[in-house]
């Protein structure tokens, strides 16, 4: 199976104070490049690692013109939720939320704990929520099926080496996954293999 990952899009329709380009074009320009790599590969699902927009609410326009990017992948998408998907770091907000609507609506499907992706491949979530890099265990998942490869898609302050704020270090992570990716933190690293778990943060 063919899957696709990207995460922290932070999608918007106005430029960040420290970009000098034009930040709405640039990521226009990027979801071209993803959905030419979907066609051209025959990508069967996409995996989202939180922060798609930049703000629960986003400007409408984005809104929509994402909607129509992510309807005309024809293809199963699965997110996790980031920071800034919510309100106040508050998942029950999320049905307030740009990304809310796009789970209620059917484009995207929330993942949380272990799911079948197809009958070869597991894939577990773990959204953000405030208390997530007080504890490594916060990130522990568990398979379905023992002997079944799993994904992981995480979005915390998951590093590979000691950090200013609160995080967790990889090294301190157990989980079944074969494979951990991550977001929100924006420096990336990896891969990195520990025990019989890779992590890769793009």
């Amino acid at each position: 199976m063919k899957l696709l990952y990207f995460s922290d899009a932070h999608l918007r329709a106005t430029t960040p104070q420290s970009r000098t380009d034009n930040y709405a074009e640039a990521l226009w320009n990027k979801f071209q490049q993803i959905t030419a790599l979907i066609h051209e590969h025959k990508v069967q699902a996409v995996l989202n690692g939180g922060d798609l927009f930049e703000s629960p609410v986003p400007a409408q326009s984005i809104i929509n013109q994402y909607l129509e990017v992510f309807t005309g992948w024809d293809i199963p998408i699965y997110s996790i939720v980031g920071s800034h998907d919510k309100f106040g770091y508050n998942q029950n907000t999320l049905l307030r939320t740009a990304l809310g609507a796009f789970i209620a609506a059917g484009v995207i499907q929330l993942v949380d704990e272990c799911i079948w992706l197809d009958n070869t491949i597991q894939i577990a979530g773990v959204s953000h929520i405030y208390e997530l890099d007080k504890d490594p265990k916060n990130y522990y998942r568990q398979k379905l099926v023992p002997d079944v490869p799993m994904i992981q898609i995480c979005h915390g302050m998951l590093t590979n080496t000691p950090y200013y704020a609160a995080h967790t270090l990889i090294s301190d992570v157990h989980t079944e996954a074969e494979l951990v990716l991550s977001g929100h933190y924006h420096t990336g690293f990896g891969p990195i293999t520990i025990g019989n778990s890779t992590f890769l943060n793009i």
